[in-house]
């Protein structure tokens, strides 16, 4: 491996966690928010799981955090 793609690979690596944080920063903020609404107890179910649906978006971010650190650890990346 040469020595820029050691840079570009931890630089993937600070990206994904980076990520990671932000999306579950971003799905949690409104879950606790929807917790004190005024409404019935069903349609606080139905709007977090609408919002819950980025938690697809934080099963990613870990696959590709995953992912990066596996390509880290091989040797040859072609």
């Amino acid at each position: 491996m040469f020595p820029e793609d050691a840079f570009s690979t931890n630089a993937s690596i600070a990206t994904s966690i980076i990520n990671l944080v932000s999306d579950f920063t971003i799905l949690l903020i409104p879950e606790y928010t929807i917790m004190w609404l005024h409404v019935p107890l069903r349609k606080k179910t139905g709007v977090g799981a609408v919002f819950a649906i980025g938690a697809l978006a934080c099963a990613a971010g870990i696959m590709r955090l995953f992912y990066d650190i596996h390509i880290t650890r091989i040797s040859d990346v072609t």
